[in-house]
């Protein structure tokens, strides 16, 4: 009986090692797909990854070479300092539709080193995002780092790509003021609005439509001071006189801080109300209406 049971017993061990090993085999097996699937995901991802640059430089040469002029927006999106430049894309995206011309999105991070190196030593281009109009292998046109959307206009203005009357019809109430005009807007005797933003702030962006709404439905205007247009000098100037003016927020003074945008109420030399930071309609409603700007 004891010989039976060890014959079985054997006979089992010899089972469970035979089904080890096709176990062993599927699993072995398995892994080696996996892996082949892998490498072949990566192989092709590189190859998609330079045919993508190809593409995009071959399209860069394009506009390049091109005897008319040619927009090209110069930006990284995998830079995370450039997470505003969706708004230069909006910007030049509501143009192209409203004026119907195309413009190249020559976005460096989708090229590799070496044809990024080649466009750079043609264009000169050191600071990202940028705006760029070529034609016949030159520069025409440029501007560097974030624009506004009244910059950018005058930019293709200028080099004809948009007519002398174009505007960015998205927030054309809305009324773009040097620092000149902002000193005289402050000393007239009635309240005024005046927008403090900077280009590429998002929340700026933000805030435009809503108040080109209100100027449009209230008939009053709204001043837009972008600060990335004054000098050192006038940019200084300006937040070194925002207290005497009314403006009380101790981190202009103790860290240099400053919220964009803020919008100021202002009436006979002073600051009567600010208001910092993005808002909603109903809130620029109510504040305009408690201080008599609006009715």
């Amino acid at each position: 009986m004891s010989q039976k049971n060890n014959k079985q017993n054997k006979t089992n061990k010899k089972k469970l090692s035979n089904k080890q090993k096709r176990t062993f085999g599927i699993i072995g097996f398995t892994c080696l797909i996996v892996l082949l699937i892998f490498i072949l995901i990566i192989f092709l991802s590189i190859n998609t990854e330079k045919s993508d640059s190809k593409k995009l430089y071959e399209q860069f040469n394009e506009y390049y070479s091109s005897n008319t002029e040619k927009v090209v927006l110069y930006f990284d999106s995998e830079d995370d300092k450039q997470v505003e430049n969706n708004i230069e894309i909006s910007y030049l995206n509501q143009l192209s539709r409203d004026y119907n011309f195309k413009y190249l999105k020559l976005d460096l991070s989708k090229l590799s080193k070496e044809k990024k190196n080649e466009i750079d030593s043609k264009l000169g281009i050191k600071k990202y995002p940028s705006v760029a109009v070529l034609k016949n292998k030159k520069v025409v046109a440029i501007n560097e780092g974030f624009i506004e959307s009244h910059n950018l206009t005058n930019l293709l203005i200028s080099v004809n790509i948009l007519p002398k009357d174009g505007k960015y019809k998205y927030i054309s109430n809305i009324i773009f003021i040097d620092y000149n005009k902002y000193k005289k807007i402050i000393d007239k005797k009635d309240t005024n609005i005046i927008v403090i933003g900077q280009a590429g702030c998002q929340y700026c962006y933000a805030v435009k439509p809503i108040l080109n709404n209100i100027s449009r439905a209230y008939d009053v205007d709204v001043n837009y001071l972008d600060v990335s247009d004054l000098s050192k000098n006038d940019l200084k100037e300006l937040f070194d006189k925002l207290p005497s003016l009314g403006y009380n927020d101790k981190s202009l003074t103790t860290n240099d801080t400053f919220s964009m945008p803020t919008i100021l109420l202002t009436k006979k030399g002073k600051i009567i109300k600010y208001i910092q930071g993005e808002k909603t309609l109903e809130e620029y409603i109510k504040l305009f209406k408690e201080y008599n700007v609006i009715e």
